[in-house]
This record gives structure tokens, C-alpha cells and sequence, in this order.
């Protein structure tokens, strides 16, 4: 299955998802616990989920560390079960297909890799994010995206959990991602791409899939145009021992290799007060050894960095990707070029600032950051975050690449 523009100069990610997003109802977690008669000895972050009771053990679980995260569910149907008892909304999701809607909505076409397709996705995909599809029939496998506020307050036997920041729990079983098989054309349309958005990987759970997805994927990168951009976009694996696997082949070809706070610390299997400029300092260094990659970008709440040869090069672009990420947080779906540069005129997080400040002092000339923004809302939007970030970092690529081709021609 085919649908792709000759315009486009961009491919994003190798899967895409239907999402149905939860509304958070603080009575129906309260029955929940009671239904299941939890205690504080029942919540696990890291437990494999068989039962709707384990699903909840593992929700409760990642609330009380404060984070978020991915979980693979070994039955589809516990993921309807538990979407029943909510209100929810039914999205698009993957980190290619968001970001591709976040160009969309700045006015910049694109292309994305494909391993399902449904009504859901025909009817939501923008007219100007066209695809690859390797799917020969319809299919639906939707991810459970249970998004959670600051401030809410949940009870159990001998603890309350209360939460900082907003954040979000993904919940899947996925078959079709689980597979990712590859479009044969994938490496045609790599061949003429500026910009190659890596992703995916993670819910494989098979060795010999791994194994030849990888290898179809390095041998059509190697094949992109010279001065083209390959972005990864880190992620938590369904089978954690993979990630090593994929880190390898991705040092060796991603020109920006980036993560969020919580895949940091997961790596590195440290926490970190991301506020503290010599424990971040020192992670970064650690993470260097680990992933010797050319440039490293790191996504947080307080502040974005990058470190690496290319650090300066790509200023504007991390400049971009904070400002367009913190849009989304702000305006959900309303994403645009007004409420982009409406976002620039909140203020910047003081303490975020003030952490680079002194991690530029550190690492020179290969090092950039720029401090998260300020923005206090009661109801902000954290599903595809990451994946909006991904977009303005390319958003600002694309329109700098642009104009270098317009000034050569002048």
C-alpha cells in the first residue's frame, strides 16, 4: 500500500498507532483500587501485565515515581476493558505520525512510514502528511495513553500518592508494531530525503525481526543524500535488552541521537536531580561513554541540551523544538505558527536557565541548551510531547535548509 508525495522531503518514524486517550477521573481510579483492594505493597512500575488488576498495580505504580512511561499488556482485550470505564478520545499516535501533524499544522508536508492503516487513520491523517503503508488489510490495534495532572491526590492503605508534574502512561498491544514490517520502497524514498526521523524499534519483541529490520533500515540510511539529517528518537523497549542492539547501528548514523529525562535515567540507571548542574554534568559524561554518539539531545521539564560536534550548529533547532514542544503543552491540538510565537512570550524557567548556564561553562563550544518554559495551566496537553519536540527540531532544520537553497541560487 502506497500514497506518497513527490514533494515531501522528509520521512518520519517506521509505525504509527490509534491512541485512545483517557480522561483522567479521579472517582473511577478511587473505585478501581477498591475493586481490587489495593495497598501500597501492590504498586509496581516494572509488573508484566496479564490482568486489568495488574494494569492498575502498574498505573499506580509509575504515579507514585513521579514519571512516565511505555508498557507492553500481553492481552488487547485488557486494554479496552480498562478504556471503558473512561471517557476517551481516539487519536493518532507514533512518534512519526505526531510529528508529521505538528509539521502539518506549521504548514510543512511530510511523509511517514506505515505498518497499519484503518477509517481512524484515513480520516485523521492531515491531506499533507501522506505515507508508506506496508500493510496489505486494515487492522486496529490501539494504544491506551492514560494522561494524569499535577496536583491530584490518590489514596490507598498506608500512602497517598501525590503527583509534581503532568505527565503520561502509554499501554499497548500491538501487533503490527510488534512485527514493523518495512515498505519495500523504504529505501527509494530514503534516497531522496532530507531528513530521516528514526523511531520504532521499541515494541519488537521477537530477536530475528530485530535483526532484519535493522539491517533493512541501516542499509537505506546509508543511502540518503550527503548533508541529509538522520534524528533518533529514543524510547522505552518492550524488551529492555534490545535497546542496545538499536543503540549500536544508531550511533553509528543518527546526527542527533535524543531523549527524554526518563530514558536518561533509565540508561544510565541512576536518578537525577535535574536541577543540580554538577549531578547533570556528570551524567552527561557517563552518557557519552555509553553512547558515543555525534550529538546528544536530552529533553526535560526544566530544559533541553544538546552535546556534540554539531551543538552549535543546531542552536535554532533546539531552540524550535522547546518552543513548538511547549506549544502542545499549552494549546493541545491547537498547534499553529500564532501560538508558536504566542508561546515565546512566557518566561523562561529561572532555575533551568541557571543549571545551563553553568553546563556551558563546563563543556565550551559543545554544548547548547535552552531553559524550558514557565507555563502554568490547569489542564495542559503531555501526550506527544516528545514527539512534537522531534518535529520543531526539524521544523527549524527544514526552514534553515530552505533558505540556504534560495541564497545558493541567488
Amino acid at each position: 500500500m502506497k500514497m506518497v508525495a513527490d514533494t515531501s522531503q522528509m520521512l518520519l518514524g517506521l509505525g504509527g498507532t490509534v491512541d485512545y486517550e483517557v480522561r483522567w477521573d479521579a472517582a473511577t481510579i478511587a473505585d478501581l483500587i477498591a475493586e481490587f483492594a489495593l495497598t501500597q505493597a501492590d504498586l509496581d512500575p516494572a509488573i508484566q501485565i496479564h490482568s486489568e488488576r495488574d494494569l492498575v498495580r502498574c498505573v499506580l505504580g509509575i504515579l507514585a515515581g513521579g514519571g512516565g512511561g511505555e508498557r507492553f499488556v500481553h492481552s488487547p482485550d485488557l486494554l479496552q476493558e480498562f478504556a471503558e470505564r473512561f471517557d476517551y478520545e481516539i487519536t493518532l499516535g507514533g512518534t512519526g505520525v505526531r510529528a508529521g501533524i505538528a509539521l502539518s499544522q506549521l504548514s510543512v508536508p511530510s511523509t511517514v512510514h506505515l505498518v497499519s492503516i484503518d477509517d481512524h487513520v484515513r480520516r485523521l491523517l492531515p491531506t499533507n502528511v501522506t505515507y508508506l503503508c506496508s500493510a496489505q488489510k486494515d487492522s486496529l490495534d490501539p494504544h491506551l495513553i492514560v494522561q494524569y495532572p499535577a496536583g491530584i491526590a490518590i489514596d490507598l492503605p498506608e500512602i497517598r500518592i501525590e503527583t509534581d508534574h503532568p505527565n503520561r502512561i502509554i499501554l499497548a498491544h500491538d501487533v503490527a508494531n510488534k512485527m514493523l514490517e518495512l515498505h519495500p520502497d523504504l529505501a527509494a524514498t530514503l534516497a531522496t530525503c532530507e531528513v530521516y526521523l528514526a523511531c520504532g524499534f521499541n515494541v519488537i519483541r521477537d530477536q530475528e525481526v530485530l535483526d532484519d529490520r535493522l539491517h533493512t533500515v541501516e542499509r537505506a540510511m546509508a543511502g540518503m543524500p550527503q548533508g541529509s539529517l538522520v534524528f533518533f528518537e529514543e524510547a522505552e523497549y518492550h524488551v529492555p535488552k534490545f535497546s542496545l542492539q538499536v543503540r549500536q547501528v544508531m550511533i553509528r548514523y543518527a546526527d542527533v541521537y535524543s531523549m527524554n529525562e526518563d530514558e536518561l535515567q533509565a540508561i544510565l540507571g541512576i536518578e537525577i536531580n535535574l536541577l543540580c548542574s554538577t549531578e547533570v554534568g556528570a551524567a552527561l559524561r557517563a552518557l557519552q561513554k555509553i553512547i558515543p554518539a555525534r550529538n546528544l539531545l536530552i529533553h526535560t521539564k526544566y530544559w533541553a541540551l544538546l552535546l556534540g560536534q554539531g551543538a552549535q550548529k543546531y542552536a535554532q533547532c533546539l531552540e524550535s523544538a522547546v518552543t513548538v514542544a511547549a506549544t502542545r503543552y499549552r494549546v493541545g491540538d491547537n498547534l499553529n505558527k500564532q501560538t508558536v510565537e504566542a508561546t515565546r512570550q512566557y518566561p523562561l524557567n529561572t532555575a533551568g536557565a541557571a543549571v545551563l548556564d553553568e553546563l556551558s561553562q563546563r563543556f565550551g563550544n559543545s554544548f547548547v541548551g535552552v531553559p524550558a518554559y514557565t507555563i502554568d495551566i490547569s489542564d495542559p496537553t503531555t501526550i506527544g510531547l516528545g514527539d512534537t519536540f522531534s518535529a520543531g527540531f526539524i521544523f527549524q532544520y527544514h526552514c534553515e535548509r530552505q533558505h540556504a537553497e534560495i541564497s545558493a541560487v541567488l
